[in-house]
């Protein structure tokens, strides 16, 4: 059994932080030290997925969880779909705003485990990077105005007296 948890300092407000958490990392910089990531591309409301990755040196292992519970802290997610190399996973994410900072703490629990795994996950860290994920948002918002953009004039296009 892997038991893991971290808590993390940021300048700013939770609320950025919470739009954030939507996007994926542009990219995501992994030194000698294992990193988790994990994402909410539907948000933080129950039944939403959140997607994982452990990355240890070329080898990343994904898996999927669905949040269970929301509170107005934290939520609690539960083992949706992932490799066949651990059976039970839990995990609680809890977003605190202070002052002027915010904290994030993470708690995960993975159970049957391979040995790869173990050994990645027990010397891993969680990894945020809000810039890189404020890079994915503004691209993914850039195309999809592109994209609304191209349906109007297709649609202007189309209409025309006759």
């Amino acid at each position: 059994m892997v038991k893991f948890s971290q808590t993390s300092w940021f300048n700013g407000q939770t609320a950025d932080a919470l739009r954030l958490l939507r996007y994926g990392p542009a990219t995501l910089s992994v030194t000698e030290k294992p990193v988790i990531s994990y994402f909410t591309p539907g948000g933080i409301v129950a039944g939403a997925e959140v997607h994982y990755a452990l990355v240890s040196g070329f080898r990343k292992t994904t898996w999927k969880g669905i949040i269970s519970s929301v509170s107005d802290k934290s939520f609690i997610v539960r083992l949706a779909q992932g490799e066949t190399i651990f059976r039970g996973f839990d995990a609680e994410h809890s977003l605190l705003q202070g002052v002027d900072r915010f904290s994030c703490s993470d708690s995960l629990v993975f159970q049957g485990e391979s040995p790869e795994f173990k050994a990645a996950a027990d010397i891993a860290r969680m990894a945020y990077a809000f810039p890189a994920r404020a890079i994915t948002e503004k691209t993914t918002l850039a195309v999809e105005a592109e994209r609304k953009t191209g349906e109007f004039r297709a649609f202007g296009a189309g209409t025309g007296a006759g």
